[in-house]
């Protein structure tokens, strides 16, 4: 019951048209008028397959449309898929470059560590301001 409460006007009318079409079969069977029965039911038929036509019609230009969205969304997808692994990239070059620049510096401090070791405890300033740099 709650569905026909939310029936437009159109759909409506047309529900109605077509229990005055079944009406009018049953009325004509019932009264024996046969031929008039199968008139009508067949004027019933004719309008049913040129509804389905427009329904089948109105679907594929939706599917169409459908499509077109779907090729487009596929489309931005692959060209933002694009540019975030154009920017992974560029931040994996990026840490390399640090990550060799600090082992520069770690190597080269190491080397002050060890040439300070190799001096000896003879108090040499100058070796000890190079390493706190």
């Amino acid at each position: 019951m709650r569905r026909l409460r939310n029936l437009t006007r159109r759909q409506a009318g047309l529900l109605a048209g077509a229990a005055v079409l079944c009406a009018t079969v049953a009325a004509a069977a019932l009264t024996g008028y046969v031929g008039v029965a199968l008139t009508v039911l067949g004027l019933f038929f004719a309008v049913l397959i040129g509804g389905l036509l427009l329904v089948v019609r109105r679907l594929a230009t939706l599917q169409r449309a459908h499509r077109k969205a779907q090729a487009e969304t596929r489309a931005v997808l692959d060209q933002t898929q694009r540019r975030v692994l154009g920017a992974i990239e560029e931040l994996l070059l990026h840490a390399g470059d640090r990550h060799r620049e600090v082992s520069d510096a770690l190597a080269a401090q190491q080397c002050l560590i060890e040439a300070l070791l190799k001096k000896g405890p003879t108090g040499d300033g100058e070796a000890l301001e190079t390493v706190g740099q």
